[in-house]
């Protein structure tokens, strides 16, 4: 009889052969390998975080392209001299005594202008049938004198007088708009009149308080002396002790 030796090492790799033996002969496992070489790729799934700043930035990218340019380009002749397009840009206007940057959209421009707010310069920009938002140095001269026009005459051109800041003068009586250093003078000479005729409202703005009913115990102290006056205790400390 022949015997065969069996050692230990045997024993171990017998089970590891079997297994791998179990692989190759799986046809399954072709199967996957060959469907995965063929299929492409699966796309990386995207949070939706990432989702939306790629959506930012395609509207951003689609702004900018849309947005005109600050400045029109100057059509160079190889015969003559430099001509400029039929609309010229400028960058500073002056309106109502004001220097304004021409690079701002109308109605941001008017506001500006000391007196003129949002709803008022939205309504002067709809009178003089100017787009909002083209911007002000595009205008022209006779678009700039109309915005002036109606600044000066804004009861004259249609606009409504609650939005006026001049209603029922004392002096005339009628409603107007007063503007950057005719508005600065006028409140002026409201108060000083307050004053004279010692109103309740020219007291507080004789004495430096505050005058629509703000509390002035802990606010409105800016400019005068707080805290304690030491010298005066101190005086009568030693009045006392005498």
């Amino acid at each position: 009889m022949t015997t065969s030796k069996v050692t230990f090492n045997n024993i171990e790799s017998a089970p590891n052969q079997a297994q791998t033996q179990r692989q190759n002969n799986n046809p399954n496992k072709n199967k996957t390998q060959n469907t995965n070489s063929s299929a492409p790729p699966k796309p990386k799934k995207t949070s939706h975080t990432q989702r939306l700043t790629d959506l930012y930035k395609l509207t951003f990218i689609k702004q900018s392209l849309n947005k005109k340019p600050f400045t029109h380009l100057i059509a160079q002749n190889i015969n003559g001299p430099q001509t400029m397009s039929t609309k010229e840009f400028r960058h500073i206007i002056r309106i109502a005594d004001k220097d304004i940057d021409g690079t701002l959209n109308v109605t941001h421009a008017l506001t500006k202008i000391k007196g003129i707010g949002a709803a008022l310069a939205h309504t002067i920009t709809k009178k003089a049938n100017i787009n909002p938002q083209t911007r002000i140095g595009y205008l022209t001269e006779t678009e700039t004198q109309k915005l002036e026009e109606i600044i000066t005459n804004p009861t004259k051109h249609g606009i409504p007088q609650w939005l006026l800041n001049r209603q029922k003068d004392t002096e005339t009586g009628k409603d107007t708009h007063l503007v950057g250093a005719d508005l600065e003078l006028q409140t002026k000479n409201d108060i000083e009149q307050m004053k004279k005729l010692r109103t309740w409202r020219g007291y507080r703005h004789a004495y430096g308080l505050r005058v629509r009913g703000q509390h002035t115990k802990t606010s409105g102290r800016i400019g005068k002396a707080i805290g304690v006056k030491k010298k005066e205790i101190k005086r009568e400390l030693v009045e006392r002790e005498k």
